[in-house]
């Protein structure tokens, strides 16, 4: 049977039980009218059918029933968009923890566990107040951070078979680049969302040409790291690990340097202007070319950080 209320049956009973005396008053007023009042108007207004007297009488309880009708539908519509919204909502959420579970599965194959991680980056494009950006988030620092979660569970089986002896060490680099591949691609979103990569661990990430203007990327361990083209305007970089990475031609305008290891980095054509904090950092054995751009006194001061001066060298 199908229902003409939705909500609550208390609510349900009461909308019955004004439709229900409505009916009955509406009912007698128009078998009143007939018995009495029909005659009363109809010789008051002769020259007026007597239909027409009907009509305007009854006109008023018509649109209240006509009316209650269609603020019923509109609560039916709204109560059908409601009930989809949760469901595919739930649906989301189910697929989510669904392609969880396939990439901490070690039983399953690296490829199939990269293309689980991709599925997950697109709930980076989700809205902030839906906290599926957040989770994801999240999901991929506890993988990062933590490489055993990574690892096959059956490896050592594979070396006791003879298998390749590095299926340890292919699994975990598979899924840390599909993780670095889907945080490059929706950088974007990661910034709207405000989240941060504090005390993340993204060593030998792949971002060259990844814009990382004004994110938080301190106490982060991105050492040997390909980072070059990309911009970190703002960003703050302070206690980060990034040592021998590669930052040729990167934008590290106005970034915050204070305490960051940067032992070992390549800085051919790095734009260094307006860093701050850049006399705290650690800069021993850093090299840097003729296109390199310091900020302003740090040039001079570069035998002194243990620095080493590759002059004309090509950044490429």
């Amino acid at each position: 049977m199908f229902k003409l209320f939705h909500g609550t049956s208390r609510n349900r009973q009461c909308r019955w039980i004004i439709l229900l005396g409505t009916a009955i008053l509406l009912f007698e007023f128009i078998y009143f009218f007939k018995t009495k009042i029909a005659l009363s108007l109809a010789h008051d207004f002769k020259w007026l059918p007597q239909s027409i007297v009907a009509g305007l009488i009854v006109a008023p309880f018509a649109f209240l029933l006509w009316f209650w009708r269609d603020q019923n539908k509109i609560k039916d519509q709204e109560h059908i968009e409601r009930d989809l919204k949760i469901k595919e909502n739930n649906a989301e959420w189910d697929n989510f923890f669904k392609f969880q579970r396939i990439v901490t599965d070690k039983n399953e194959s690296a490829t199939v566990r990269a293309t689980a991680i991709y599925a997950i980056g697109e709930y980076y494009t989700r809205s902030k107040e839906s906290n599926f950006p957040q989770q994801t988030h999240q999901f991929f620092q506890a993988l990062l951070n933590d490489p055993s979660k990574n690892a096959p569970i059956n490896n050592e089986k594979c070396l006791m078979e003879g298998k390749d002896p590095k299926t340890l060490e292919l699994t975990i680099q598979i899924i840390r680049d599909a993780i670095y591949n889907v945080i490059k691609q929706k950088m974007n979103y990661i910034r709207e969302n405000e989240m941060d990569f504090n005390f993340f661990d993204l060593h030998g990430a792949r971002f060259n040409g990844a814009n990382l203007t004004m994110i938080n990327i301190s106490k982060c361990e991105i050492r040997n790291s390909d980072l070059r083209n990309a911009i970190f305007q703002g960003a703050n970089l302070t206690s980060s690990n990034l040592s021998c990475s590669r930052l040729d031609g990167s934008d590290l305008r106005y970034a915050v340097l204070s305490e960051a290891d940067l032992k070992g980095a390549v800085i051919y054509g790095t734009n260094l202007s307006g860093v701050l904090g850049w006399e705290k950092a650690n800069w021993t054995s850093a090299r840097f070319n003729n296109e390199t751009i310091f900020p302003d006194g740090m040039r001079e001061k570069t035998i002194e950080l243990g620095m080493r001066d590759f002059g004309n060298i090509n950044k490429d």
